[in-house]
């Protein structure tokens, strides 16, 4: 046999061989779970898809223990060409809402840790420098109360994961029972989640993420409920 025709018969041999792998491997690699709505029927929950121009997404309704609320993920896209099928997008947002998560005054804003800094610091103390604008932008559309907001202490457990701003240091404090702060540290540390509470409702939100893992999102929701539990409680 002469050394192309060998040659061409190492490459056939190489080529069926990895093909073969590839086909195997691929019988084993879990998908990525995605919701739907059998899977939000399963969990008590109503499905709606987002179809519109530039926005495209679901949403679910749920209710447990007389909260009812909703969660929203989508992206906003320019055309279709701006997405690429992957959950983290600066277009994209994951939101929990309840009305029924409202406080009487005030702002309280819970997210990821920013810097060592004690509670009850003025902001003021900051002037306008990327701290500063780090912390308005986890605040978000209730900056306006940013300049009377402190640092508001949180469990020690907390530290280098969770930072806290907004009024009444006293009641905050006390919203952090056992079960809460353990969900709170079992919330996966990629998807940045911020909590904040108005008298207008409580809100849990990923920004730049498009959450469809049900796993997930079924954490989200009871994370959402058990805060606002404790919020009715304070």
């Amino acid at each position: 046999m002469s050394d192309i025709a060998l040659n061409l018969v190492v490459l056939v041999v190489l080529v069926v061989l990895g093909g073969s792998i590839y086909l195997i491997s691929r019988r084993y690699v879990k998908k990525k779970p995605v919701i739907n709505a059998e899977i939000a029927q399963q969990n008590g929950w109503q499905m709606s898809l987002i179809k519109q121009a530039h926005t495209h997404g679901f949403e679910l309704t749920g209710e447990q223990a007389g909260i009812e609320w909703q969660l929203t993920s989508s992206c906003e896209t320019g055309r279709a060409a701006d997405y690429t099928g992957s959950d983290f997008q600066d277009n994209c947002q994951t939101r929990w809402f309840s009305e029924a998560g409202k406080i009487r005054t005030g702002v309280w804003v819970l997210g990821p840790w920013v810097g060592q800094l004690p509670a009850g610091v003025d902001f003021s103390s900051f002037g306008s420098g990327l701290l500063q604008k780090a912390l308005q932008l986890m605040v978000g559309e209730d900056a306006k109360h940013f300049p009377t907001m402190h640092f508001l202490p949180l469990p020690a457990e907390f530290e280098g994961r969770f930072q806290a701003v907004g009024h009444d240091a006293g009641k905050f404090a006390g919203l952090f029972d056992t079960q809460l702060t353990e969900q709170l540290l079992a919330w996966p540390k990629k998807y940045e989640l911020v909590i904040k509470a108005t008298t207008n409702g409580t809100e849990l939100r990923v920004d730049k993420c498009q959450i469809q893992d049900p796993n997930l999102l079924k954490q989200l929701a009871e994370l959402g409920i058990a805060f606002t539990e404790r919020l009715q409680k304070a």
